[in-house]
């Protein structure tokens, strides 16, 4: 599944139409006023399509309590800490499944928009029919190794190389027979 991704959360948006964006990048953090939002500012989605907001202080009868510890869990639940033991849930994630992947529109950024092609989007929690469950504190990374990669090409065009000058010697040796 993809992390649903919504409209920045700092602008004023009046009349505007929500267009979700969707990413497998699962690197996010609180920003000023405790949504959780990507790199860009974009709010992590929740269920309902909320944005997921962690207040970043607690009123109790004692006084104020702020987040020491914030953490998700593989269904997706959003848990605050506030101070030693005050434990919250404030959200939960939900995820995007599409039927065709390949046919949504990459926007850059790791991040993608529906499209005809890859149809209509499917919202569910994780762990929930045929989505996926989420693995916190890992982050996806590429599965390509980027000096393997530049060995094979090194080796293929020195391979190249060598079926070039030999065709050129048959050349060669062909115009000189004739």
């Amino acid at each position: 599944g993809f992390f649903v991704l919504g409209n920045p959360v700092d602008r004023d948006l009046v009349d505007a139409e929500v267009v979700f964006k969707y990413t497998r990048d699962g690197s996010f953090q609180l920003d000023r006023l405790g949504n959780i939002v990507n790199s860009e500012g974009l709010p992590l989605m929740g269920v309902g399509q909320t944005a997921i907001n962690a207040p970043l202080t607690l009123a109790t009868e004692n006084g104020k309590l702020i987040v020491s510890e914030i953490k998700v869990n593989q269904d997706g639940v959003v848990e605050v800490t506030y101070g030693l033991d005050q434990v919250k849930a404030v959200g939960q994630v939900i995820l995007a499944d599409f039927v065709n992947e390949h046919g949504l529109k990459n926007i850059g950024n790791a991040k993608f928009q529906e499209t005809p092609e890859s149809g209509e989007p499917t919202y569910a929690a994780p762990k929930a029919g045929v989505m996926g469950r989420l693995q916190p504190g890992f982050l996806e990374k590429s599965n390509t190794d980027i000096t393997d990669e530049l060995v094979t090409m090194l080796r293929t065009q020195h391979a190249f190389n060598g079926c070039s000058k030999i065709l050129q010697s048959e050349v060669e040796v062909t115009k000189r027979l004739l």
